[in-house]
This record gives structure tokens, C-alpha cells and sequence, in this order.
């Protein structure tokens, strides 16, 4: 199943590629502002984002589909960096939830509750 993923470009850790993983192997790099499209193996669980000892949560084959745009990006942006501890937050308490990776909506496509 081929999905493409993105990369926006933030402040922290903005020139350190993150790894795009599988519950078994590593299957591609993304840096900052970059856009790939990666090949998932059928046997795979789910796919989820790895920065040295920090990682996102993950998302499930089941709720993936062809040709499928999703986004990782670091937790730490905007109004969160003017707090002093918020970045040592995630260094000691919350390393599994620095990155996120989410699967992006088209704003064409999404269709409103009636």
C-alpha cells in the first residue's frame, strides 16, 4: 500500500530527518518541508514516526487506505515554546508523545455532520 506523508517545517529539531517505521523495520526518512510517498508492506501492523529516543504514536493499517496523505510534525510549536519546562516535559515525562503523525483531510473532500 503506497501512502504519502509530509513534513511541515518547525523550529525544534527542524535540520534531523525523522525515520518512518513499521513495527518490524525502518522504511524511509522525511526532513523538514519535504513530501514523500513510501510503500507499505501488507504485513505490516500499523506505521509510526522515530527521533532518536522520541517517538509518535502510531497508526493502524486498518485505518489507512491507497494513496493516503498523512502529516508528522513534533508536539512543540507555536505559543508552547514560550513556556520555559514545556520542551523538558517531553525530553523526561513524554518521549512517545513529542511526534505525531495524523492522517490529513483534504478541506475539498470533508463532508459536514447533517
Amino acid at each position: 500500500m503506497k501512502v504519502i506523508i509530509t513534513r511541515p517545517w518547525q523550529l525544534l529539531d527542524m535540520a534531523a530527518p525523522y525515520s518512518i517505521r513499521t513495527n518490524t523495520e525502518e522504511l524511509a526518512t522525511i526532513k523538514a518541508r519535504e513530501e514523500i510517498e513510501i510503500d507499505v508492506p501488507s504485513d505490516a501492523v500499523g506505521i509510526y514516526a522515530k527521533l532518536a529516543h522520541f517517538s509518535s504514536n502510531g497508526i493502524a493499517m486498518e485505518n489507512m487506505a491507497e494513496n493516503m496523505r498523512l502529516e508528522v510534525k513534533n508536539s512543540c510549536a507555536g505559543w508552547q515554546l514560550l513556556i520555559p519546562l514545556f520542551p523538558l516535559y517531553y525530553l523526561i515525562i513524554a518521549r512517545h508523545r513529542y511526534l505525531n503523525i495524523k492522517i490529513k483531510v483534504d478541506p475539498a473532500k470533508r463532508t459536514h455532520p447533517v
